[in-house]
C-alpha cells in the first residue's frame, strides 16, 4: 500500500476512535509501520485544530449551548483517573513445572472461583532472557483471543518479586493421556474404537484451527505435542504452553484472513531462531541445532503431523538414547511408516500424516487450517487431497455415501434371489427328497468357496505381474541403458555416473511408489555389485551375486559358489526372506536390463533391476470376500528361514497382521508358521494338475479356450482343514486351494510357487 493511502487510513482510524470516547495513541496505530509515526502526529495535530475552530467559545452560556446544540445528551461518566483490583489467591497447591515456569491451581478469594496461577521457576527469576521469555509468554497467550488458547485473567508479582499471570483452570487431561487410554483399550468393539478415533481426531483439527490463528496472528507455537494440547470434560481443545513462541513474519495468506499482526513488547531482543528449542520428538527438521532453515508456520504443521503420528500408531515417531541421537533421525527423515507399526491404520490417514512431516517445509500442507481439512474431510468419508485413492476404494466409499441407493439394489437382488432360491427348493421339493436339497445347498457354498478362491489368487498373480511389469518397463529406459553401459571403473561409488544412476532409481522409486507400494528398489550391475539403492543405505557397492534375486537359482548361494556367476535372464521372484527392519516376510521382484533387445544378436545382460516388496502388501488377497471367509496365502516351495530347506511357509494370514499378536509374541524372528507335511505334498500335487490344465488351454483354438468350461481341480476343497495358526482361528474349517499361476508368462515363471487357501468355518470349533 502507498504511504499516503496507509496515511490517509491510520487518521480515519483514529478519528473513529477518538468520536467513541477511546484514547488511543499513534504509537499503537503505527506498530507495525514505525517509518510513519511523525507524518501521523502532524496530521493528527492539524485536524485537532480544525476541530478546535469548528467548536462555539468556552465562554458561551449554556442558553447558547442549548440554542445551538439542543439539549446535552444523558451520558455515562466513568470515573476519573486509572481504575484497578486486586485479587487475593490462596490454597495454592502444585499442579505442574515445565522448562521454564511452574504452575498452581489456586483459589480467588473475592470471586471464590478456582484459577491458575502460573510462577516463573525461582532457578531463573535472575535470568533476564528468562524473564523477558516469561513476559513474552503473557503477552501472547493474553493476546490470542480464541476458544483455542486459555484466557488470562490478570498478571502480577509476588512479594519476592516472582512474576506469575492468571488462567482459567481447564479440567480435563491432555491428548497425550487421552491417546494413551486409546491404545490402552484393546477390548473395545471395532465400533466402539472407530468412535474413540474419530472423537481424538475432532481434537486434533481443533488444534489445527488454533495453531493457524496463531499463524494467521503472525506467531508461531514452537513447541506442539500431545502433552500442550488441554482436553476439557465438555469438548474444550486448547492449545497451551506458548513459553517458547517466536513471532514471525505474516504472508500473504495471514494477511488476508483480517487479523491483525501481534507484536509482543517482550521478546524482541530473543533468538529468533529458536534453533533446538522444543521437544525433540516433535520437532521440525528446521528446529534441530545446525539447521539453516527458517522457523516459521511449517515447523507447526510438522509439530502437528508427529502429534498425529503418536495418536494414530501409539507411540513417538522418534526414538533415541539422547537428544542428539533423535535430531540425527529427525533431520533424516528416518522413521518407520504409521502403517508398519499398526497396520490397522487407515491408508489415507497415514498418506496426511507422511505429507504434514514431509522433510521440506515446501512439500508440507500449506497451513494448518488445510491440514485439518484434509482429516475432516476423511471424517466425512470424502476424498482426501494427500491419498492417492485406487478405484476400489473409490467404488466403496461412493456405495457407502449413497447407501440408500445401493441398499435399494441389494433388496432388490435379495428379493430376486430369494424368489429363485424358495422357486429351486419348491421344485426340489416336488423332484427329491429334503436331503438332495441340502447337498445341493451345501454343493453351491462349496462353489462359492472355490470361486472365492480362484479370484483371490488371480488377483495376486495380477499384483505380481503388475510389479513385474514395471520393472521392465524401468529397465528399458534408454537413459539407464545409457548410463550403465560403459566402463565398470566409471560407474565407483561417488563418480557422476553412479551418481546420475542413483537419481534415476530415486525418480523411478517415487513414480511408481503407490502402484507397487515396494519397500526399497536395487540396482547391481552384471558383477552382482550394488550400483544404487533407494531409500539410500550403506550397502553400495557391496557384491550381492551370491543373492537369489541377482542370478534366480530359487536360494542364496555362498560367496565362493556365486563367485563369476551370470545374472538372470528373464523376471524372477526371490525366495522369501526377513526384513532385518521389522521381521515381516519379503521377497523381491528382479527383471534383468539388457543391453539392446533380449533376442537380438551381440546383446547382453547390463545389470539386474529388483524391488522389495513385503508380503502383506498384497490387500487384494481378500477383495471379495465375504464377511465369514478368512484368506491366507503360502508358499510351497523351499525356503531358507530356519537355516535348513523347509516348504509350506505361511506368507500371509489376518492373525500374523494383528497388532495385539505381534506385540504379545516375544520375538518376531522365531515367529515362522507352516502347513504340515501332508498338507504341503497334496499341495504340489494340485500345483501340477494346474500347470497341465494350463497346457491343455493353451494348445486350444481361442474360440475353444472361451466355451469350454473349467472343472474344479482334484483336491481343491477340504471338509475338514485344520488352520496351524490356532487362537481363534482353532477347529474345523472348510477350505478351497488355489494356485497363484500368472498369466500370460513362460510356465516356468508364471507359477510362483504360491497357493491361496480361501475358509470359511464348517460346523462349531
Amino acid at each position: 500500500m502507498a504511504p499516503d493511502s496507509r496515511l490517509t487510513e491510520l487518521l480515519l482510524r483514529w478519528e473513529e476512535l477518538h468520536a467513541q470516547g477511546r484514547d488511543v495513541s499513534p504509537e499503537s496505530l503505527c506498530a507495525d509501520c514505525p517509518e510513519l509515526l511523525p507524518e501521523l502526529k502532524r496530521r493528527i495535530r492539524v485536524l485537532q485544530s480544525m476541530n478546535e475552530r469548528l467548536t462555539l467559545p468556552q465562554h458561551a452560556d449554556s442558553q447558547q449551548l442549548t440554542e445551538v446544540c439542543g439539549p446535552p445528551p444523558d451520558f455515562p461518566s466513568p470515573p476519573p483517573g486509572p481504575v484497578s483490583a486486586n485479587p487475593h489467591y490462596a490454597e495454592l497447591k502444585f499442579l505442574a513445572r515445565g522448562g521454564l515456569g511452574e504452575v498452581f491451581v489456586a483459589r480467588e478469594l473475592e470471586l471464590n472461583r478456582e484459577v491458575v496461577l502460573k510462577f516463573i521457576q525461582l532457578r531463573h527469576l535472575q535470568d533476564a532472557e528468562s524473564r523477558t521469555r516469561f513476559q513474552m509468554e503473557v503477552e501472547v497467550t493474553s493476546h490470542l483471543e480464541h476458544p483455542g488458547v486459555v484466557p488470562v485473567h490478570g498478571f502480577g508479582q509476588t512479594a519476592d518479586g516472582r512474576p506469575f499471570y492468571v488462567m482459567r483452570y481447564i479440567r480435563g487431561q491432555t491428548l497425550q493421556q487421552a491417546i494413551d487410554e486409546y491404545h490402552r483399550q484393546v477390548h473395545l468393539s471395532a465400533s466402539q474404537r472407530r468412535l474413540a478415533m474419530h472423537k481424538l481426531l475432532r481434537h486434533f483439527c481443533a488444534a489445527c484451527n488454533t495453531v493457524a490463528y496463531a499463524h494467521n496472528r503472525g506467531i508461531v507455537h514452537c513447541d506442539i505435542k500431545p502433552d500442550n494440547i488441554m482436553l476439557g470434560k465438555f469438548g474444550e481443545t486448547l492449545v497451551v504452553d506458548w513459553g517458547l513462541a517466536l513471532s514471525v513474519a505474516r504472508d500473504a495468506r495471514a494477511r488476508a484472513s483480517g487479523e491483525p499482526t501481534l507484536r509482543p513488547r517482550s521478546g524482541s531482543d530473543l533468538d529468533s531462531s529458536g534453533s533446538g528449542a522444543g521437544t525433540p520428538p516433535y520437532m521440525s527438521p528446521e528446529q534441530t541445532p545446525g539447521s539453516a532453515m527458517p522457523i516459521g508456520p511449517p515447523s507447526d504443521v510438522y509439530s502437528l503431523g508427529a502429534t498425529l503420528y503418536r495418536l494414530l500408531t501409539g507411540r513417538m515417531a522418534f526414538q533415541g538414547e539422547s537428544p542428539r541421537e533423535i535430531w540425527e533421525k529427525v533431520s533424516r527423515g528416518q522413521f518407520p511408516r504409521p502403517r508398519e507399526l499398526n497396520p490397522e491404520v487407515p491408508p489415507p490417514l497415514e498418506a496426511i500424516c507422511l505429507k504434514a512431516m514431509s522433510l521440506r517445509p515446501h512439500d508440507r500442507y500449506a497451513t494448518a487450517l488445510d491440514l485439518a481439512a484434509d482429516v475432516e474431510a476423511w471424517l466425512a468419508d470424502e476424498r482426501v487431497s494427500a491419498y492417492d485413492e485406487p478405484r476400489s476404494e473409490q467404488l466403496v466409499r461412493w456405495a457407502r455415501r449413497h447407501r440408500g441407493g445401493v441398499l435399494a439394489m441389494l433388496a432388490a437382488v435379495l428379493l430376486i434371489m430369494a424368489v429363485i432360491s424358495g422357486t429351486a427348493v419348491l421344485l426340489g421339493r416336488m423332484a427329491a427328497s429334503e436331503h438332495e436339497a441340502r447337498v445341493a445347498a451345501d454343493h453351491a457354498r462349496s462353489e462359492g468357496l472355490r470361486v472365492a478362491a480362484r479370484f483371490a489368487a488371480r488377483n495376486v498373480a495380477n499384483e505380481v505381474d503388475l510389479r513385474w511389469r514395471v520393472l521392465e518397463l524401468a529397465a528399458a529406459d534408454p537413459e539407464l541403458q545409457t548410463l550403465l553401459d560403459g566402463p565398470p571403473e566409471e560407474l565407483a561409488v561417488g563418480s557422476p555416473r553412479q551418481k546420475a544412476l542413483q537419481a534415476w532409481l530415486d525418480a523411478r522409486f517415487l513414480e511408481h511408489l503407490q502402484a507397487t507400494r515396494a519397500t526399497s528398489w536395487t540396482l547391481t550391475d552384471r558383477r552382482g555389485i550394488q550400483l544404487a539403492r533407494t531409500p539410500l543405505a550403506d550397502t553400495i557397492g557391496q557384491n550381492f551375486a551370491f543373492r537369489d534375486y541377482f542370478h534366480g537359482r530359487g536360494r542364496d548361494l555362498a560367496p565362493e559358489e556365486a563367485r563369476g556367476l551370470e545374472p538372470l535372464r528373464d523376471v524372477h521372484c526371490s525366495l522369501v526372506f526377513r526384513s532385518q527392519a521389522n521381521q515381516n516376510l519379503m521377497v523381491v521382484f528382479s527383471v534383468p536390463v539388457w543391453r539392446g533387445k533380449p533376442s537380438a544378436p551381440g546383446s547382453e545382460v547390463l545389470a539386474v533391476l529388483g524391488m522389495s516388496v513385503e508380503l502383506a502388501r498384497f490387500g487384494s488377497l481378500k477383495t471379495g470376500l465375504i464377511r465369514d471367509q478368512v484368506a491366507v496365502l503360502v508358499d510351497t516351495r523351499p525356503d531358507w528361514i530356519e537355516g535348513s530347506p523347509r516348504r509350506g511357509i505361511i506368507l500371509q494370514h489376518p492373525r500374523l497382521t494383528s497388532l495385539r499378536f505381534r506385540e504379545r509374541t516375544s520375538d518376531l524372528s522365531q515367529l515362522v508358521l507352516r502347513l504340515p507335511p501332508p498338507r504341503v505334498e497334496a499341495l504340489l500335487e494340485l500345483r501340477e494338475e494346474a500347470l497341465a490344465r494350463q497346457r491343455t488351454r493353451s494348445s486350444l483354438a481361442w474360440e475353444e479356450q472361451l466355451t469350454s468350461e473349467e472343472e474344479p481341480l482334484a483336491g481343491s476343497l477340504v471338509e475338514d482343514y485344520v488352520d496351524p495358526v490356532g487362537g481363534e482361528y482353532q477347529g474345523r474349517w472348510r477350505a478351497a486351494f488355489e494356485p497363484v499361476i500368472v498369466p500370460g508368462r513362460d510356465e516356468k515363471i508364471g507359477d510362483t510357487g504360491w497357493v491361496v487357501i480361501v475358509q470359511q468355518r464348517n460346523g462349531t470349533p
